[in-house]
C-alpha cells in the first residue's frame, strides 16, 4: 500500500485508490459498486456513473446538444514556427481556445504537431429478436424448444439475415436497452447479456450453423425436448479427455441414444448412477489444497467417477464420430 500522507507508491498502488480516512462521506461512494472477482468468477470491478460537465477537444461539434450555440470559427492557421518554444505556446493557445467553448460545443482539433483528435469506437448494436424472424422457428424446431423459451429477451450484435450469436438478458436490462436505443444511444453500452448460441465451424450437413453454448444448454436444458443424448460416466470421460471419439467406443447406450440423430448439435447428459465410485478420500479428510489436487488428479487418473447431479454437455454428432464443445478450462 501507499504511504499515508503521501503520493508515493508501493508496487503501482497509490493513496488515492482508496477513499480518505475522514471526509469520504462527500463523494458519494454509496451511489457506486464494487464488484469482487470471487462473487461470480470475474475480474475486479468499481463501477460509478461520471457525468460529463465540460467540452471535450478530440469531439466532433454536436448540433444536436445545443443547436441555440453558435459555433466559434476555426483557429486561423499561423506561419510554420521553428522553436521548441514556439510549438508550445501555440498548442497552449489552441488548447486554451478550445477550453474556453461553450457547454455542449465541441471540435475536433489539430495541432502543429500534427495531433489528430481521437474519434472513438462505435459499438455494435443490440438488435432484439422477433417472433417474425427465421432463426426463431429454425433453431426451435432444431431442439423442439417449447413455446414458453424466452426469445423476446434474445437479441444478436449483428444486423441482417447473417446471425453469428444470439444473447439473452434480463427483463429489467432488455428494458433499459431498449429505452437507451430510444433516446440516440444516450449511454454508451459495451456488452450485456449471456451467449446462449453461438455459429459452429461444423455446420457442414447440419440443419443449423447455430447452436447451443455450453452455459446456454445448461441454462435452458428445460426447454429442450430434441436432440438430447444420455451417456453414460465412461462416456463422458472419453469425450472429456479426447477432442473427438468414434462412434463405436460409446457404451450400449450411448450408441443406441446416438444412432437415430441426424449429424448436427448435440446436448449429452450425463446422470449419476447408483453404482458410481465414491472417492476414497472425503474432502473433510483433505487437510490442504496440495492434498486436494493430488487427490483430484489420482481419481481422474483411475477414472473414478462420484458426480451427485446430471452434468449436461454441448455437442456435436458426425457421421462417425462425436464430441463436446467445452474448453480445455472446463474439462479440467
Amino acid at each position: 500500500v501507499a504511504k499515508e500522507g503521501t503520493s508515493e507508491s508501493l508496487d503501482g498502488v497509490y493513496s488515492t485508490f482508496f477513499p480518505p480516512p475522514s471526509g469520504g462521506d462527500s463523494y458519494g461512494l454509496e451511489r457506486c459498486m464494487r464488484v469482487y472477482p470471487h462473487h461470480q468468477n470475474t475480474g475486479g470491478f468499481f463501477i460509478a456513473v461520471i457525468q460529463r460537465v465540460g467540452p471535450l477537444p478530440w469531439l466532433k461539434p454536436d448540433k444536436n446538444r445545443d443547436s441555440q450555440t453558435e459555433i466559434p470559427s476555426q483557429v486561423e492557421e499561423e506561419k510554420p514556427v521553428t522553436t521548441c518554444d514556439s510549438v508550445k505556446e501555440k498548442e497552449g493557445q489552441e488548447t486554451q481556445k478550445i477550453e474556453n467553448r461553450p457547454f455542449g460545443v465541441f471540435g475536433r482539433f489539430s495541432t502543429s504537431s500534427g495531433y489528430k483528435g481521437y474519434k472513438g469506437y462505435k459499438e455494435d448494436p443490440f438488435i432484439f429478436m422477433k417472433s417474425s424472424d427465421e432463426m426463431i422457428a429454425e433453431l426451435s424446431s432444431l431442439y423442439g424448444l417449447s413455446e414458453d423459451f424466452p426469445w423476446s429477451h434474445c437479441f444478436t450484435r449483428s444486423e441482417g439475415s447473417a446471425k453469428n450469436n444470439i444473447y439473452i438478458t434480463t427483463s429489467l436490462i432488455s428494458k433499459i436497452l431498449a429505452t437507451n436505443q430510444a433516446n440516440n444511444n444516450a449511454v454508451k453500452i459495451i456488452n450485456t447479456g449471456l451467449r446462449v448460441f453461438c455459429r459452429s465451424d461444423l455446420s457442414v450437413g447440419s440443419p443449423s450453423r447455430l447452436r447451443f453454448s455450453q452455459d446456454g444448454c445448461n441454462i435452458f436444458f428445460g426447454y429442450i425436448s430434441k436432440r438430447k443424448v444420455v451417456i453414460s460416466e465412461s462416456d463422458a470421460i472419453q469425450l472429456l479427455e479426447n477432442e473427438s471419439i468414434s462412434l463405436s467406443k460409446l457404451s450400449p447406450q450411448g450408441l443406441e441414444e446416438i444412432k437415430d440423430i441426424p449429424i448436427g448439435p448435440i446436448v449429452f447428459i450425463c446422470n449419476p448412477s447408483a453404482d458410481s465410485t465414491q472417492p476414497t478420500t472425503t474432502p473433510s479428510e483433505i487437510t490442504s489444497p496440495v492434498e486436494s489436487d493430488t487427490a483430484s488428479k489420482a481419481l481422474v487418473k483411475q477414472h473414478k467417477c462420484f458426480i451427485t447431479s446430471p452434468l449436461i454437455f454441448s455437442g456435436w454428432r458426425a457421421n462417425w464420430s462425436a464430441r463436446l464443445f467445452v474448453t480445455k478450462e472446463e474439462k479440467q
